[in-house]
């Protein structure tokens, strides 16, 4: 009798120790949570200080430009001026400029007419995407190139066709401007006759 109350009393404590073992808590939520919890975003980058990966819509041109001209109607000199352009660009490397230029020169002796000069006119700008100070570009655009003389039979005041191909460098001083240098084939067609011209100029270059 004394060895069956002994016996029980020993399955009575594995049972007690099984129940307990049934009702432990449970593992504390808050390491779940921290285990389960998904991995907080990444910064972005910053964007480069002087790169074109977000390169700003427009750009506006100012400057001074220096062209020749050769055989307009018998004249051939040499005009200081002035430069305006805007460029819409529609990705990051390609742009749609507009362009104006005005001259002002005289003929060399013994003529020595006053030429004054305007071209107007728009087409592409295409610009290299690096993060540098210095980008290189080229445009080409086509429009009217003017001329006036302030005497000749047949100088006088003539418009004709006129076109632009070249291209330079834009240095940038800070990410919203830039100095820019630029050389340019000018070729027009006045008079009845083609002629082969060309500028060059620099100019202060304002990104927005």
């Amino acid at each position: 009798m004394r060895k069956f109350a002994l016996l029980c009393a020993a399955i009575l404590c594995v049972c007690f120790a099984a129940s307990a073992q049934d009702f432990a808590a449970p593992p504390a939520p808050a390491a779940a949570t921290l285990a389960s919890a998904p991995a907080a975003p990444l910064e972005p980058a910053p964007a480069p200080l002087f790169g074109a990966p977000n390169r700003s819509p427009w750009q506006l041109g100012l400057g001074y430009q220096f062209s020749h001209f050769d055989n307009i109607g018998g004249q051939s000199f040499n005009n200081n001026g002035v430069q305006a352009s805007i460029t819409r660009y529609v990705n990051d490397w390609l742009g749609i400029e507009g362009d104006v230029t005005a001259g002002f020169g005289t003929t060399p002796a013994p003529s020595n007419f006053v030429a004054k000069t305007v071209f107007a006119g728009g087409g592409a700008h295409m610009a290299m995407v690096r993060d540098s100070r210095l980008e290189p570009w080229i445009h080409a655009l086509v429009g009217v190139e003017h001329f006036r003389f302030t005497q000749g039979p047949v100088l006088g005041s003539n418009t004709g066709l006129g076109y632009v191909l070249g291209g330079g460098a834009d240095y940038k001083l800070m990410p919203r401007i830039a100095i820019r240098f630029g050389a340019d084939f000018l070729g027009t067609r006045v008079i009845s006759a083609n002629q082969a011209n060309y500028q060059a100029g620099v100019g202060v270059i304002f990104n927005f």
